[in-house]
């Protein structure tokens, strides 16, 4: 099973992609195609999502972002324990007529 983090109706009348809760992103609101969420620590993996951490103080928040196409395996080879900056694309879903944001790694460095 791989879960969709989908975006309201219209997700650029919002403050920040869902769940981002405060979080720097940079381009979300003026442009579909470069959403950039700068050095973030991957904490986790499931479901086909990579869980980051927040960075607004509160510990107990976490970012979930679409990494569909990795394993448990890549995970743990790849993610764990690094600090990531994601490139995203707003992305729309026709079968369900919503939008969601599809991720990519652009650089990654070791942060523990």
């Amino acid at each position: 099973m791989i879960a969709t983090i989908y975006e309201s109706q219209y997700p650029l009348e919002q403050d920040a992609p869902l769940g981002w809760w405060g979080n720097p992103i940079e381009g979300w609101g003026t442009s579909f195609k470069r959403i950039v969420a700068r050095d973030f620590q991957v904490v986790g993996y499931m479901n086909g999502q990579l869980w980051l951490r927040s960075k607004t103080g509160d510990s107990s928040d976490s970012i979930q972002i679409n990494m569909p196409l990795i394993s448990n395996r890549v995970y743990e080879d790849f993610y764990e324990g690094m600090t990531c900056t994601f490139n995203g694309e707003l992305k729309y879903d026709f079968a369900v007529n919503r939008w969601y944001i599809q991720w990519s790694c652009k650089d990654r460095y070791r942060t523990n």
